[in-house]
């Protein structure tokens, strides 16, 4: 299992092209594409914030900070609960806005588009683990590549309007990133920070 979900990893990073025909081919429900695959890899940002705020710690000046490891165990859950919700909710968006674009398909196009163009975002998520190199999760911004080069095949949107449908569905996805993050750090992040322990 965990080979075959390193190799289809790394065709859609490396291959994209390729990899988004043969997804558009598989025959899969949506909950097959959220166990399988969705699962695993958005598990990698959630851990990696665990051990990197837990155990690693963040260095700011000439102070270390760390999480209490049940407060960092609480948003590496939270995290990965939201990742999941998160692209659960692209897929319907992109099927939502897909209608406005002369798009085709349905929701199991849409829905796989949101979840295999969340690969990259997940992979560097890794980076995580050392705190103080998190800037690099920027990487993830393939992502919005690889939506970029799935949207006509998956959904056959033409040409010409390929971009402003990108433009659209990453506009709706910050909007909604932003509403839930600013929720979930008013009433859950902001009283874990407050907890970080010095050493």
């Amino acid at each position: 299992m965990i080979k075959i979900l390193f190799e289809k990893v790394k065709k859609l990073l490396l291959s994209p092209h390729e990899e988004w025909r043969a997804i558009a081919a598989e025959e899969l429900s949506i909950q097959d594409m959220f166990i399988k695959y969705a699962a695993y890899l958005a598990l990698i940002p959630a851990v990696s914030m665990i051990i990197g705020f837990g155990i690693v710690g963040l260095r700011l000046g000439p102070t270390y900070y760390r999480m209490p490891i049940m407060s960092a165990l609480f948003s590496g859950i939270l995290s990965y609960i939201l990742s999941l919700a998160g692209v659960l909710a692209g897929g319907y968006i992109i099927n939502f806005l897909s209608q406005y674009f002369s798009a085709e398909g349905g929701i199991k196009p849409a829905m796989k588009l949101a979840v295999y163009s969340s690969t990259a975002y997940w992979i560097s998520g890794i980076f995580g683990i050392i705190p103080s190199l998190g800037f690099l999760s920027i990487l993830g911004l393939y992502s919005v590549y690889l939506l970029f080069v799935g949207i006509p095949i998956l959904l056959k949107v033409p040409e010409d309007k390929t971009m402003p449908f990108i433009i659209a569905v990453v506009i709706s996805s910050l909007v909604l990133g932003i509403l839930l993050n600013a929720v979930v750090g008013q009433f859950v992040y902001g009283p874990i920070y407050s907890d970080l322990l010095t050493y």
